[in-house]
């Protein structure tokens, strides 16, 4: 019949300073080949799950069986998956994760689907063993921001494009909020009479 089961981990932190973080776990599965099978989705910074592949990462072992069919219901019908009989010992399937999960909180799904049509004698999908796998970075530079040469001449009043670089080991991020030149302080002009020339003023002071 017509299924979809989810296993959702516990959200975990990747380390800023993690090098080629990747996922590790081992899995066995028995399904009907090329009609029920599993995926694997991801949450960045708890934004929407998606597959793995469509995040960013990339496997390099174990990766998907082929392509479920999008006849008969399945609701993941046309993806990639793993799908067909694998359940005589465990595979390990490694996932290089996208450089975006660095820094940031991640979640993952394991998605089952299953159509509407045969379904196989002891149909499973086993899970065991994640593991977040990653080398240390000991040579962390601090992030250097840099600026360019500033225009000659601006405009108050009116926005003004102005580049600015970050470097640094991690690449670190950062954020520039955009905004206007403060209006021009007003300028008062004032004069002094010299009580010695009638009808002269000497000179001009402006504050």
């Amino acid at each position: 019949m017509v299924s979809e089961q989810r296993l959702d981990s516990p959200a975990f932190i990747v380390p800023v300073s993690a090098v080629n973080p990747e996922l590790r776990f081992q899995h066995r599965w028995n399904t009907e080949t090329s009609y029920d099978g599993g995926v694997m989705e991801i949450s960045v910074d708890n934004g929407a799950f998606q597959d793995v592949l469509a995040a960013g990462a990339t496997f390099l072992a174990g990766g998907y069986s082929g392509t479920l069919s999008s006849s008969y219901g399945n609701p993941l019908g046309g993806r990639a998956a793993w799908h067909g009989a694998n359940d005589s010992a465990y595979t390990q399937t490694r996932i290089a994760l996208p450089a975006t999960a660095r820094g940031k909180q991640v979640k993952l799904r394991f998605r089952l689907g299953s159509d509407d049509s045969v379904s196989p004698s002891g149909a499973v999908w086993r899970v065991d063993t994640i593991q977040l796998v990653y080398q240390q970075a000991n040579n962390i530079q601090p992030a250097a921001i840099t600026s360019a040469a500033p225009a000659g001449v601006v405009t108050v009043n009116l926005p003004y494009a102005h580049t600015f670089t970050a470097v640094g080991q991690p690449a670190p991020g950062f954020a520039v909020t955009s905004g206007t030149l403060p209006p021009r302080h007003p300028r008062s002009v004032s004069v002094d009479r010299d009580p010695d020339s009638a009808g002269v003023w000497p000179f001009w002071s402006q504050h």
